[in-house]
């Protein structure tokens, strides 16, 4: 067998270690060592730099494992990755080669070099000896550079008995890329499948196509974050998330805050009606519209009405849905419609007692007191407090609650005892 000039120095290197050898205990025999080779390449192995590769070598045999030789031919789309690579007195070096052994890891030397038995250059390794029964794993990164299947190969072997080496292949079908393009007004995190990328206003990020990714957008109509969960994209396919920001009090008529489709409320579609509560039973409003989806993800955003504040989502109709919390104490509810959908979205918010204008979510004399503050400063008191339901809060609506608040009248506002 000939070599070429960098694995010649490394044979001639091993052939001098066996010399000494001999010198010190006698002789070093050819080896004719029982070998298991296993090829782990990344799962899934994807195109592009990094796609990281083990090959585990155990040693079946009672000698250790004198001088092995790894090589891995680079062919059919495998490369070594350019910052791996450097150059010293002519040889070309392979960086970041390691070996596991005995659960700690181990730098290896590595050079690329003609392949002994394929056509073009082979990544060579030169191995840790490997002791009777023992197993070493070496670990290294090439780039795919093709989305077609490949072959990963590696042959090991002792160098002082080449012919007893063992030879392995593994056939891999790398993933090719697809692209997530997300639009917003804040801030953008794509994140899913070892991606982690972030932006303001425009991100484009090429991905591994066949996966999902979770897409945030920050909504100051939300005082946060909306993430899109799962949003599949195919190789070779570009798919869009778009966030449509508001200011907060803007969506008391529902909007469309983000969607990877085409989405849209009918506009001068929304109804609300009110169920009222009483003093131990909290106010419903149901707010009906209609809007459609072309496919994929839209969230919709809905607020309550100034007047008649409420503090979570009761039920609704669609696919799902949520109550969102901000900072000072209010919130925004929002539904999510899933797939093709044209139809009348029904969302029920819950909110208080009738007579609790302090929101505190108990009836009491502080909501009397309140009102009466409110009615000499001129100043205007939140619809729960407006206990006749004639459409006006005065000194009445003060006094009957206060009465509940005593004991003197039940939860309708009735006079206790029938009086």
């Amino acid at each position: 067998m000939s070599y070429s000039r960098p694995l010649l120095v490394f044979v001639t290197a091993i052939i001098a270690a066996c010399v000494l050898s001999v010198v010190a205990v006698g002789g070093v025999a050819a080896q004719d060592t029982d070998l298991t080779v296993e090829i782990d390449p990344a799962d899934p192995t994807f195109e592009g730099d990094g796609q990281t590769v083990e090959v585990e070598v155990t040693n079946d045999d009672d000698a250790d494992l004198i001088f092995p030789l790894v090589e891995v031919p680079l062919r059919d789309g495998l490369e070594i990755p350019d910052d791996r690579r450097s150059v010293q007195g002519g040889t070309e070096f392979v960086d970041g080669v390691a070996v596991h052994v005995d659960g700690s890891v181990e730098d290896r030397s590595a050079f690329v070099d003609d392949s002994t038995f394929r056509t073009g250059d082979s990544l060579f390794i030169e191995g840790e000896m490997i002791e009777a029964g023992e197993t070493r794993t070496y670990v290294f990164d090439l780039t795919v550079s093709s989305t077609n299947e490949v072959t990963i190969e590696a042959d090991v072997r002792p160098l002082n008995n080449e012919e007893n080496n063992v030879r392995e292949s593994v056939s891999v079908d790398p993933v090719a890329f697809g692209t997530l393009e997300v639009t917003a007004d804040g801030a953008i995190e794509i994140s899913g499948n070892e991606i982690d990328e972030t932006g303001t206003g425009s991100l484009v990020v090429d991905v591994p196509g066949g996966f999902e990714y979770d897409v945030t957008g920050e909504l100051s109509l939300l005082d946060g974050e909306l993430t899109i969960d799962s949003v599949g994209v195919a190789e070779y396919a570009t798919e869009s998330v778009a966030f449509s920001d508001a200011d907060p009090g803007s969506a008391t008529t529902p909007i469309v805050i983000a969607q990877t489709d085409d989405a849209e409320v009918i506009g001068n579609s929304d109804s609300r009606s009110v169920t009222r509560g009483d003093a131990e039973t909290n106010t419903l409003q149901t707010v009906e519209f209609d809007a459609t989806n072309s496919g994929g993800t839209a969230v919709l955003a809905l607020e309550d009405e100034p007047t008649l504040p409420m503090h979570s989502l009761d039920s609704h109709s669609v696919h799902d849905g949520e109550w969102l919390a901000r900072s000072d104490g209010s919130g925004v509810s929002t539904v999510t419609l899933d797939g093709d959908f044209d139809e009348t979205v029904s969302v029920t918010l819950e909110g208080y007692p009738i007579g609790d204008v302090t929101l505190s979510g108990t009836v009491t004399d502080d909501d009397a007191a309140t009102i009466a503050a409110n009615l000499a400063a001129g100043d205007a008191t939140l619809e729960y407090g407006d206990v006749t339901d004639d459409g006006e809060i005065t000194a009445v609506d003060a006094m009957k609650i206060q009465q509940y608040h005593d004991g003197n009248r039940d939860e309708s506002y009735d006079v206790t005892g029938g009086a």
